[in-house]
């Protein structure tokens, strides 16, 4: 504080002197270390103070605005001093006290009771009396005083005096200019502070203060208004390598010590445009990259937020290794995160071989770290339509095309857009295809009923069943009580499962929370009844989360898990892919056009099954059914008829039901293997009866035979009906019956099957033609060889096209019993089909030909009708009609069967192939079999232009051969990998091992 001229101060007699002192609020400005304990005093009052000694009388001026205060005062003047401002450094003003009060008579103020005052840490003062005026009081101590108010007396005797608002609220203006600075660790230097700060802050005018506060804290005087505003908007600071919080500053009021939780760091912006370099700017930009652009993208209408990225890789093996570890930081990056991900764009890179009109094998480098990079971020290919291979070089004299577009996503894309898909498009003008995605609008299927295993485990279950399954009375037969208790029993699993397991996630997440809450109740309250608390929600717990891993897996079919550890986010995720994969999302009707809509694809699915399944097969005429006798030489023997038309038992009928397979797809009952298996205590003697009287009666109950066909996409992509494969889903009690028939035919196929056949034949194994065809094909690649050719016939629709009456004929001239033939005729001619779209049923149409891919028997039965064709080419070969193959002559092997495919080796001329169609035709007609001629194939070697010409009239297609050079590499990459394991090292074979390690016989 400034100190104005004063006189010297007079001395008083200590009898007559009253003693006065008031307190003072320092000036922060001059006394730094006065403010450790700042407090609130919004009152300001002048009290009777104990005797004190001072050497001289401060000065005193009212009106000066140099005084600076540290308390505001806003509350009634009625308070004193003593009540709210330490009194622990007292300033005194006038003489040295007397041990008697003065007396204050005359004053024009309130009287008092004689009531004595006391200050913390002061003498007791008895009594307090007024006789002289305040002027008089300090009269001689000051040049310029001014009468402002009247004092008063209170009635504890302390002496008042009342302060204007106006006053006070003017004060409180002056600490607008103040900041309070905390620091979490220690406290930097008063001088490196100052400095700071006005470097910072206000380089120029260097008018910016600090004063100490406390042990870690500062108040900061900032004139400016606008440096004020700019640094309370950044309520954090790095100062002196620790972190300051700043805030408003308040007299009275300190702000409790802001909690430590994130701590800005500075980052190093490199490359940003001008343009972007702001504060908000900056907001948008996450990095920079010459190869990737990341965005963070909110759907429309949706909470929901994803992450997309767009690639355009560089052409050089070393700049795309960037691109790779940009991609793998960013896969666990914060941005990313739980997050939905997609990665698409040009990656100049193939992930397969196959990726590549080259083809080959061998995986490369580039392929490698292209691999190990989708691992480690965590991505994997989008299910897509349109175009496998994305570029194309544009040269016609060598054209080549690959597969360098992709769309890349990771789980939590897959989880949360489930029916999603990505689109190659065509490429116009440009080098590539262009890619797009699908987020999938499809709504949620009416899902059919199926017994789901994790019911089973509940306590209630077989109890249920046993209850209601025995209380139904049902007349008709054993097949129809069964099929009616079973449709009976579907209300009350569903009422079993929605009371215990419905939103069976939701309820684990529900029991996983209660259970953490009782085991923090055992923690702090030890009793039984917490303990008993506890046990019960872990066991609720326990059997709420197994049911949801059984859930998730039997939604997964995955085979290769049967021990372990859960693994409900893995089955999760396989389910969810499963789905994905499977997913519909349009048809193409024609090359030109396509529909998008459900109700649209499911009618052209209806429609196209409908003519393929429920379309009649001709009937076989004499001269065909004729044929069909010349042709089919097999003969039933009579320990064979035995074997096939024995009584069936109910040991055989259980055992078949618990040979069932595993988490397999239900039929359209809904009814499991496990499901049987587990409550066969309660239904297996109706099941048992029930099976038993389709194998006496020789008639099956329709419902029993009904099938659901399930699509699956022969390859990736898959846009047309046509290219899905129809798998028949048929019911459990139906699938018992075909079993039973299935086994006893395959005990006679091996006489009734010739050796080309080695499908479906027990003791055969299908690699043994693999190898022979390999041995046959040699010499194809070479100029100067015999004339030869081959033939690979693909069958259109085999399974599904093949005539009923033709079976059935077949079991008649083969002489196999009456009775299984009537077995066999009702599982293949009582059959209903309704077809799964998306998950839901739609459709009902009766099959009337063809055999059900997912039927035990068919199998059997395809062979038999495969074997016509092979005495039928047989014959021919044995009439010259056609040529054999060079190395095939004198083995007199005509073809190799591989199931619905067929290898024929001929003589390669024109006369031969001729003959080998008429073949094929005749047999289309007996067995409705008919070849697609845009798959099969043919090979020649060894002839001259002119047969060369008559060859292509037939309209096969020609495969190509590969160059004599082509194939030395290829043998040499396998020598390489037999001899050392390595196809880029060459190894040589020992011819015996070291001396050191050989063995001496005697």
């Amino acid at each position: 504080m400034p100190k104005k001229k004063k006189k010297s101060p007079q001395k008083r007699s200590p009898a007559h002197s009253p003693s006065v002192s008031i307190l003072p609020q320092p000036s922060l400005l001059d006394s730094p270390n006065l403010m450790e304990e700042p407090h609130s005093s919004l009152p300001m009052s002048v009290a009777a103070m104990p005797p004190a000694v001072c050497d001289s009388q401060p000065q005193v001026t009212h009106d000066s605005e140099d005084t600076a205060m540290s308390q505001a005062a806003t509350a009634p003047l009625s308070h004193t001093i003593s009540d709210s401002v330490s009194p622990t450094k007292p300033l005194a003003v006038g003489p040295t006290p007397s041990t008697e009060p003065p007396s204050l008579e005359g004053l024009n103020a309130p009287q008092t009771s004689g009531s004595s005052s006391q200050v913390p840490g002061a003498s007791p003062i008895p009594r307090l009396v007024a006789k002289t005026t305040w002027s008089e009081l300090v009269q001689g101590t000051l040049t310029k005083m001014k009468k402002r108010g009247t004092p008063f007396v209170l009635e504890s005797g302390e002496l008042c005096v009342e302060i204007p608002n106006d006053v006070i609220k003017r004060n409180l203006k002056r600490w607008d200019s103040f900041i309070l600075g905390q620091f979490h660790g220690n406290l930097p230097s008063h001088g490196a502070l100052h400095a700071i700060f006005n470097r910072i802050w206000s380089n120029k005018l260097r008018d910016i203060t600090v004063s100490k506060l406390g042990h870690k804290s500062v108040l900061i005087r900032v004139p400016s208004p606008a440096t004020r505003k700019r640094i309370l908007s950044q309520a954090l600071w790095h100062i002196e390598g620790q972190t300051m919080f700043v805030a408003s500053y308040s007299p009275g009021l300190t702000p409790a010590m802001p909690s430590l939780e994130e701590v800005p760091v500075w980052l190093e912006f490199k490359g940003v445009p001008p343009h972007f370099y702001s504060e908000e700017g900056l907001e948008y930009i996450i990095s920079k990259s010459a190869q990737i652009v990341s965005c963070l993208v909110e759907l429309p209408h949706s909470a929901k937020e994803m992450v997309i990225s767009f690639v355009y890789a560089f052409n050089t093996k070393e700049q795309r290794r960037v691109l790779w570890e940009e991609i793998e930081h960013l896969g666990t990056s914060s941005l990313v995160g739980p997050r939905p991900w997609a990665i698409l764009g040009d990656f100049n890179q193939t992930l397969n071989p196959s990726d590549s009109s080259k083809g080959g094998s061998r995986i490369t480098r580039g392929i490698e770290e292209f691999r190990q990079c989708l691992l480690q971020a965590g991505v994997s290919d989008l299910t897509f339509r349109g175009n496998t291979h994305t570029w194309w070089n544009k040269q016609i004299g060598d054209p080549i095309t690959k597969k360098l577009d992709r769309i890349l996503v990771n789980d939590n894309w897959k989880l949360q857009f489930q029916f999603s898909y990505g689109f190659f498009g065509v490429p116009e003008f440009s080098d590539h295809c262009p890619s797009c995605i699908y987020t999938g609008t499809s709504r949620p299927p009416k899902r059919h009923f199926m017994v789901s295993h994790f019911l089973m485990d509940h306590k209630d279950f077989l109890s249920t069943v046993k209850d209601h399954w025995d209380c139904l009375e049902i007349r008709g037969t054993r097949m129809f009580k069964v099929s009616k208790k079973l449709k009976s029993l579907k209300a009350v699993i569903k009422d079993l499962n929605r009371q215990h397991y419905s939103g069976i996630e939701q309820r684990v997440t529900e029991a996983l929370s209660h259970l953490s809450h009782c085991q923090e109740q055992v923690l702090l309250n030890n009793s039984p009844a917490s303990f008993s608390d506890e046990k019960e929600a872990y066991e609720n717990w326990m059997m709420l989360s197994k049911a949801e891993e059984k859930f998730l897996f039997q939604r997964s079919r995955v085979k290769s898990i049967s021990l372990g550890d859960c693994c409900s986010g893995y089955f999760h995720r396989i389910a969810s892919s499963r789905r994905s994969a499977n997913h519909i999302p349009y048809l193409r009707t024609t090359y030109w056009s396509k529909t998008s809509s459900e109700q649209d694809i499911q009618n052209h699915c209806v429609d196209f099954f409908t003519g393929l399944f429920g379309t009649s097969a001709l009937e076989l005429s004499n001269s065909e059914t004729q044929e069909v006798r010349n042709h089919w030489k097999f003969r039933c023997s009579p320990q064979a008829r035995e074997l096939l038309s024995k009584h069936v038992s109910a040991e055989k009928i259980m055992s078949e039901i618990a040979a069932l397979p595993l988490n397999k797809t239900p039929g359209p009952d809904g009814f499991t293997g496990e499901f049987f298996r587990k409550s066969w205590d309660i239904v297996g003697e109706d099941i048992t009866a029930a099976v038993s009287e389709f194998f006496t009666s020789g008639r099956i109950l329709k419902q029993w035979n009904s099938t659901a066909v399930s699509l699956i996409p022969k390859r990736q992509g898959a846009d047309m009906v046509s290219e899905f494969r129809p798998i028949s889903l048929c019911n459990v009690l139906y699938k018992v019956i075909s079993k039973i028939l299935a086994r006893r035919l395959q005990q006679v196929m091996s006489d009734m099957i010739a050796p080309s056949q080695y499908a479906f034949v027990k003791g055969r194994l299908l690699v043994e033609n693999v190898l022979l065809a390999s041995e046959l094909v040699q010499g194809f690649n070479k100029k100067s060889v015999s004339a030869r050719g081959l033939l690979k016939v693909d069958l259109r629709k085999a399974f599904d096209s093949v005539n009923w009456e033709f079976i059935l004929l077949l079991l008649k001239i083969g002489e196999f019993p009456e009775v299984l033939n009537g077995w066999i005729e009702q599982c293949i001619t009582t059959t209903s089909f309704s077809i799964n779209v998306n998950g839901e049923l739609c459709g009902y149409f009766k099959g009337k030909r063809g055999l059900r891919q997912g039927d035990p028997i068919s199998p059997y039965l395809f062979v038999m009708a495969m074997e016509v064709l092979a005495n039928m080419l047989h014959m021919k070969f044995s009439e010259e009609q056609i040529g054999y193959h060079p190395l095939c002559k004198n083995l007199h092997i005509s073809h190799l069967s591989f199931a619905d495919d067929i290898m024929i080796f001929y003589d390669g001329t024109a006369a031969s192939l001729a003959s080998i169609v008429q073949v094929l035709k005749d047999f289309e007609n007996l067995s409705g079999l008919s070849v697609n001629s845009g798959k099969t194939e043919r090979f020649n070697a060894g002839i001259g232009p002119e047969e060369k010409e008559k060859l292509q009239l037939f309209g096969f297609a020609e495969a190509f051969l590969l160059p004599k050079g082509c194939i030395k590499e290829i043998e040499k990459l396998c020598s390489r990998f037999l001899w050392g394991n390595n196809i880029d090292k060459r190894a040589a074979a020992k011819s015996s091992p070291p001396q050191e390690d050989q063995l001496l016989g005697c």
